[in-house]
């Protein structure tokens, strides 16, 4: 009788020990997503200042765009379990979009020592970052 109980306390130590092995994994997983899309944003940011001041949205920043939307996309995928979270996320992420679409960005304009360039705090677009940054945390 003893050696049926020690059988069936090993295989539930195995059992559990896959089990968590395979939850820490997750996590680690999505852990590296985030810290990924921390860093892409921080990217976005700086190369949406930089083409701000030229004037003009660079075809790169474009590029760098679709491919966050597509890793925002798979990272809420793999928080399937929580809606609310994935929700603000994605909202964040919609209206720092639209928020870029309506951006008008002037060329910068030189007159002697005066001169004036577009700011994406003009277009309310710093707000927006830092709200996508909260959505992750």
């Amino acid at each position: 009788m003893s050696i049926i109980v020690n059988v069936i306390c090993a295989l539930i130590g195995a059992i559990g020990a896959i089990a968590a092995t395979k939850i820490q994994r997750h996590y680690q997983q999505e852990d590296g997503m985030k810290r990924d899309l921390q860093i892409r944003i921080s990217g976005i940011d700086t190369m949406m200042s930089r083409d701000i001041e030229a004037g003009a949205v660079s075809d790169e920043l474009s590029r760098y765009l679709r491919e966050t939307e597509f890793q925002i996309e798979e990272y809420c995928r793999s928080r399937w379990f929580r809606p609310r979270a994935n929700r603000r996320l994605r909202e964040a992420w919609r209206d720092f979009r639209e928020a870029l679409k309506q951006a008008q960005p002037q060329k910068p304009v030189r007159c002697y020592e005066f001169s004036t360039c577009s700011k994406p705090a003009d277009f309310g677009l710093d707000v927006k970052i830092e709200a996508l940054y909260r959505a992750l945390h």
